[in-house]
């Protein structure tokens, strides 16, 4: 998921399957001092698998993200098990939209299926 503040400056979200971790990169957005860190915030982060007896398979969870952003404040919410809150320190005033990809691990050859199976952006919330 990128939050865009044009087309060239964002801040992504990503799930990295080979580290296990969830991933906020805030390094393509200007900031409004030099001396703000913009480090990635990196949180460990695996999908469980269970096992249906019932049907002899294992399944993997379904990666459930939600992020909210207001202003400068970013909060994400992974699978109820991990809190992210950041802030994003822009020269500009106001984000101009979101973007959506998902897409399977091309290094390690990992065949599983990824997609998007629901997005919901609210907008104008606040005073």
């Amino acid at each position: 998921m990128l939050i865009r503040t044009d087309s060239s400056h964002y801040t992504s979200l990503t799930y990295n399957t080979t580290q296990s971790e969830f991933v906020i990169d805030r390094s393509h957005i200007p900031t409004v001092e030099d001396s703000v860190i913009i480090a990635p915030e990196v949180a460990p982060f695996a999908l469980f698998t269970q096992y249906s007896p019932s049907e002899q398979t294992f399944e993997e969870e379904t990666l459930r993200i939600r992020a909210f952003f207001d202003q400068s404040i970013l909060e994400v919410f992974v699978n109820e098990r991990v809190t992210i809150t950041t802030r994003i320190y822009s020269r500009f005033e106001t984000c101009t939209g979101f973007s959506f990809t998902a897409s399977s691990d091309k290094k390690t050859n990992d065949a599983a299926a990824a997609d998007i199976r629901e997005v919901s952006i609210w907008s104008g919330l606040g005073n």
